[in-house]
């Protein structure tokens, strides 16, 4: 599997105003190549920034597992930290390029945003949530590995129209600019900037501080 960087790119034909350069493809080949002397999995880690994570995901893929598919795997840092890298529906598609299996690790901010993806997107193998326990981590990846790949979506899950407001907040646009872009009157987006609130466990803004 190759995986090179700056695959996380601006949708075309819109105003962008992050400066995307700030959010390049973390993982090379060199660092894929070092992982897979760890286990018998050959996968990734994207965004790769969190060097705890790294080394929890080692520990898990170290604890006898057996890639039985002897398929690739990205291990995506679905934290609210990197919540930038996901205001782009592209990033999915252009990880999906490489042909791997897709498990997102989320946290507690991300998981009704996670469950959304996962129902969406069947590249997806698994989602591993906030929620979840190490026998669950671990049963988790077991299934990943011999080819269950299932659908565990949560009862909180996000709408299609909650992630189209989420996306453009995260953007920076502005209520107004949200309501003429999605075509919806003020009342119908103050409704679902409370909801989102809600499923993301707090106050939206903050999540844009990273």
């Amino acid at each position: 599997m190759e995986i090179g960087q700056g695959l996380l790119i601006p949708m075309q034909n819109e105003p962008c105003k992050t400066n995307w350069t700030d959010y390049q493809l973390a993982t090379t080949p060199a660092q894929l190549s070092d992982m897979q002397d760890h286990s018998d999995v050959e996968y990734a880690i994207w965004p790769d920034r969190n060097y705890y994570l790294r080394l929890g995901i080692h520990a898990t893929l170290r604890e006898k597992q057996h890639n039985h598919l002897k398929f690739s795997f990205i291990f995506v840092d679905f934290s609210h930290y990197n919540i930038k890298f996901f205001s782009d529906a592209d990033w999915i598609k252009n990880l999906a390029r490489s042909g791997s299996g897709l498990i997102l690790l989320s946290d507690y901010r991300m998981d009704n945003l996670a469950s959304w993806w996962w129902k969406h997107h069947q590249r997806i193998a698994t989602v591993i949530y906030s929620s979840d326990c190490q026998q669950t981590i671990n049963k988790k990846i077991k299934d990943v590995l011999i080819g269950r790949w299932g659908n565990g979506v949560k009862a909180g899950s996000l709408t299609t129209s909650e992630v189209e407001v989420l996306n453009l907040l995260v953007r920076e646009y502005t209520l107004t600019e949200i309501a003429d872009s999605l075509q919806l009157d003020k009342k119908k987006l103050y409704n679902i900037r409370f909801s989102l609130q809600k499923k993301l466990n707090g106050e939206i803004n903050t999540l844009f501080l990273f």
